[in-house]
Parts: structure tokens; sequence; C-alpha cells
């Protein structure tokens, strides 16, 4: 496992357990998660770089927290537009077989009657 931390300018990567004497640190996360850490270890252990997977935790502190119930929040909320989406479907095709048009079902709905087709295929009107 590695812990990658921000550092004054850089992000930090210091290695734990059996990668403990792996050290670097790179400009963006992206960097050091996608080059910076594989060649780290790569050396390290003297292996490919394409021979092993790393677990890494990103930590940025006093930041965690928050970082955490960001994602957690969103996760609720795509979860949500999932069902939402669900449920559109649905009464989209419930109101098609009421004999209701397209554009009709995408003005009560506020959203435009290309949705409303991609949702319940049908005659158009």
């Amino acid at each position: 496992m590695v812990e990658v931390q921000r550092g004054a300018k850089t992000w930090i990567a210091i290695g734990a357990g059996e990668l403990d004497g792996l050290f670097t640190q790179g400009r963006t996360l992206a960097e050091i998660r996608q080059r910076m850490i594989p060649d780290a270890i790569a050396t390290l252990k003297n292996i490919p770089e394409d021979s092993f997977e790393v677990e890494v935790r990103v930590r940025v502190p006093n930041f965690d927290a928050a970082i955490e119930e960001v994602k957690r929040a969103r996760a609720v909320g795509e979860e949500a537009q999932r069902q939402v989406q669900g449920d559109m479907a649905e009464l989209v095709g419930r109101l098609r077989r009421h004999g209701m048009g397209v554009r009709d079902i995408a003005e009560l709905l506020g959203v435009s009657h290309q949705r409303v087709s991609q949702l319940a295929p049908g005659k158009a009107s």
C-alpha cells in the first residue's frame, strides 16, 4: 500500500509494509499515480512496471472528511438520478399508451421531446 499526501507544492508518495522505503513525488495526482509510483516500485523491487498492482490511498489533511462526504453525496445523487430516469421512462410509456403525444409529455415533464422519444420510442406526434 502506498499513501499519497499533498506536500507544499507536490504530491508525495510513501510506501508501507512490503513497500517500506518507497518514496517519490510528482506535481499532479495523476502523474504520481500513473507514472511515479509504478516507476518507484519497479525500481525498488527490481521488477517490471506491468507485473504488479498497488493500492493507493490519497490523503489531504484537513479535507479528507469533506472529500468523503462529497463522494457519498454524489453516489446518493447518482442513484436518485437512476431512479428518476426509471420512473420517468415508466410514466412516459404509460402516457404514450394513454394516447398522449411526445411533445405534450415533454411539456408536462419539463424535458425535451427528444428525451421523451428516447425514453419511450414509438410513433412521434
